[in-house]
């Protein structure tokens, strides 16, 4: 029983630290707010430990969901994604009749 009770106080910190990091790192990319709204954002995210990244979150909410980009959210974290990404810009260049041959030899220059 007592293993039990460690694993769900574990578990509980591990949720309650991913949350306010989630709420962090958005915060932190969000235009919304100013760097002294900013420093309050991140004392009530992490000195409040269940609310407070819930309701920043729920802020902060339709800004995440404006710079989401559409696919697998984790394929851009990987290291294969941007071979995928370069394969497929191949495969439209030659779908469009354009010639890769040579003109950007070690790398595409399209950002």
């Amino acid at each position: 029983m007592e293993q039990f009770a460690i694993i769900l106080i574990a578990l509980l910190c591990f949720l309650v630290v991913y949350a306010v990091a989630f709420a962090t790192y958005h915060v932190s990319q969000s235009e919304l707010f100013e760097s002294h709204q900013l420093y309050a954002i991140y004392a009530i995210a992490w000195l409040v430990p269940f609310i407070g990244p819930a309701i920043i979150i729920s802020i902060v909410w339709p800004d995440i969901r404006a710079r989401r980009k559409s696919g697998i959210p984790l394929l851009g974290y990987l290291f294969l994604a941007s071979t995928q990404s370069e394969s497929e810009d191949s495969l439209r260049g030659s779908e469009t009749g354009g010639n890769h041959s040579g003109s950007n030899i070690g790398g595409s220059d399209d950002f």
